[in-house]
């Protein structure tokens, strides 16, 4: 059986997504009235960073005014250009979108829709292919790409068809990062082996220093 420090150590270990995903399974096993409890617990730990985000946490939940235009079949303000894509090949911008989306609040569903938008316009899965191929994609950018995904597939702002969508391409996405894994694991055999293979070369053509110092007494003493 598990006790709470073995569950703290592997909590501890997880990466972004995977502790994402971890908390939001644990709070769905909670009673009504844990979630309350929770819920008050969290604020209070909350407060203490209340005000390094607020800026941040407003710049997200506001659209602004003049590149905003009206949705008549639910009255919302979507943004215009929400169909830019994310480049999330540029870790400033995986850094935005990950404190965006995690700002978020959970009846915005104008800025969500924009998100949902920006995000799947990315193609991020063409990407990651496209960056494996190069062999260009880093543990770092896997996963906060993942991050990214993982929270979109499971905020509350996001209709349940853009979670569905969300959640499909973050399923492909750790396929990648599965092969990624991979791919590193038989990278780092093939050194391994080539760096045992010289060292043995080495071996067998290089005399040992006592011989050297054997050969050379011999040779004083024919001389």
């Amino acid at each position: 059986m598990l006790n709470q420090e073995e569950i703290h150590r592997y909590f501890n270990h997880l990466s972004g997504a995977k502790r994402i995903e971890f908390l939001y399974g644990l709070l769905h096993l909670c009673q009504p009235l844990e979630l309350r409890y929770l819920g008050t617990c969290l604020e209070e730990i909350a407060r203490k960073d209340y005000e390094y985000l607020y800026h941040a946490e407003q710049k997200t939940n506001h659209l602004s005014s003049s590149t905003t235009s009206s949705v008549s079949s639910n009255n919302e303000q979507i943004d215009v250009l929400s169909d830019e894509k994310l480049d999330l090949t540029d870790q400033f911008t995986r850094a935005h979108a990950i404190v965006d989306i995690a700002l978020l609040w959970a009846k915005n569903r104008a800025c969500a829709i924009r998100l949902f938008r920006r995000l799947k316009a990315s193609e991020s899965v063409k990407l990651v292919d496209m960056l494996l191929e190069r062999d260009d994609l880093d543990e770092r950018t896997m996963d906060e790409i993942l991050i990214i995904f993982c929270l979109a597939a499971n905020h509350p702002a996001f209709s349940f068809d853009m979670r569905t969508q969300m959640s499909q391409i973050l399923k492909e996405l750790e396929k990648r990062q599965r092969k990624m894994k991979l791919l590193q694991t038989v990278h780092n055999n093939i050194n391994d082996d080539d760096t045992l293979d010289q060292s043995t070369y080495l071996g067998y053509h290089t005399l040992p220093s006592s011989s050297i110092h054997n050969s050379s007494t011999l040779s004083v003493h024919a001389s």
